[in-house]
């Protein structure tokens, strides 16, 4: 009795030791050293998606440290942001990477967190800390912008007779914010350009300013040198969804008008065999851009069925959806669709973008020898007869 009761002792300790020692693998600790930061300023490490941030801890700082500890099971890098914020201090952040038993030092000087130095045998952290680095003076003089645009705004709520004058101050700062946040995202395309890695920090910033340059004053140097970096890139990066989104911002198309050739694409049938536009030159084509959650599109699949079979000797209709393969096949399926049906698997971000297509659905009338003979978006009952009877006939 006591042999099995050791025994049973003994397998629970050993059971004890090997989750402790699977804990301690993926505790993560940072720890923080600050100077000129009083005691109650509040710290929070946590996640951002969008405008929201999510807390996951929260510290207050005590003669200038503070610490996190928490377990992280999800065996990669990933991106964190430490927040600041008193009664006195906008929330101002850092970002930060975290992996499984990770030991990240913070060192900083004042209240402005973006100026916090994060230390780190992490790969991502150091090429974060190179971003960091060179953008810290631009990140000092908006936040400081930011502080006072919250104090006037403070202000204004005290100060009836000011709001004027006061509203100017905002707008003034504002305009020093727009500027030096330009500033800083060319030194980082800079740093980019010198320094292609190809990393996901690395694509992650170009996919945010392609998307987002039309909206900047950013000199045309600093587009070309997105534009060089895009066309660099590794064909599986290119048509990564990074690589996808950082095509449509820098490379957005225009719409094909008549007598243009047609753009064309690999696309796949529902049996996996893959198509291309050409293979059906020498009859009329009608391409008709769709998606399931289309009710219009969906409405007009009769009148597809019935065009499909009678013009079946002179016009061949392509069906192209912009639906997940799963959600395609079955729709394809179910939906009774006669005609072919294709899809790049891309999205929104494929064909459809080429063709500079915003809204479904969208049709493309072509002439036997591969050139736009017309096009329109929407349907009615109809419609797509009148045209084909207008062009064809």
């Amino acid at each position: 009795m006591k042999r099995i009761l050791c025994l049973l002792l003994m397998g629970f300790m050993l059971c004890s030791l090997v989750s402790c020692s699977g804990e301690s693998g993926n505790l993560v600790i940072v720890s923080g050293e600050l100077d000129g930061v009083d005691d109650g300023f509040i710290i929070s490490i946590g996640s951002t998606k969008g405008r929201l941030f999510h807390s996951i801890q929260t510290d207050t700082v005590v003669n200038g440290r503070f610490r996190f500890t928490f377990i992280d099971s999800l065996d990669w890098a990933k991106p964190m942001n430490i927040v600041g914020k008193s009664d006195r201090v906008s929330m101002t952040s850092v970002d930060v990477w975290i992996v499984p038993g990770a030991r990240i030092e913070v060192k900083g000087e004042g209240k402005i967190v973006s100026s916090w130095v994060i230390s780190s045998d992490i790969p991502e952290q150091v090429e974060q800390s190179a971003y960091n680095i060179c953008t810290r003076g631009n990140d000092g003089i908006i936040e400081k912008a930011m502080m006072e645009i919250d104090f006037y705004y403070d202000e204004i709520g005290r100060s009836q007779g000011r709001r004027s004058d006061l509203r100017a101050s905002i707008d003034s700062l504002y305009t020093i914010v727009d500027s030096v946040k330009v500033d800083a995202i060319m030194a980082e395309i800079n740093l980019m350009d010198a320094n292609r890695t190809y990393s996901a920090l690395w694509m992650k910033k170009l996919e945010e300013y392609a998307s987002s340059f039309r909206r900047m004053n950013l000199d045309d140097a600093y587009i070309e040198k997105m534009m060089s970096m895009y066309e660099s890139m590794s064909d599986e990066l290119r048509q990564s969804d990074a690589g996808l989104t950082i095509k449509t911002g820098l490379y957005p198309p225009k719409e094909l008008q008549a007598g243009d050739e047609i753009i064309d694409a690999d696309m796949w049938d529902v049996d996996g065999k893959m198509h291309r536009l050409e293979y059906y030159k020498g009859k009329y084509l009608l391409l008709d851009f769709w998606s399931i959650g289309c009710p219009s599109c969906l409405a007009s699949f009769q009148e597809m069925r019935e065009i499909t079979s009678e013009y079946s000797e002179s016009l061949t209709i392509v069906g192209i959806s912009s639906d997940s393969k799963e959600v395609w096949e079955r729709a394809s399926n179910e939906k009774g669709i006669t005609w072919i049906s294709l899809n790049d698997l891309k999205g929104d971000k494929g064909i459809r973008f080429d063709y500079g297509i915003r809204a479904i659905p969208y049709y493309v009338l072509v002439s036997p020898d591969g050139k736009v003979i017309t096009s329109w978006a929407g349907y009615g009952d109809g419609v797509i007869r009148h045209k084909i009877k207008e062009y064809m006939e």
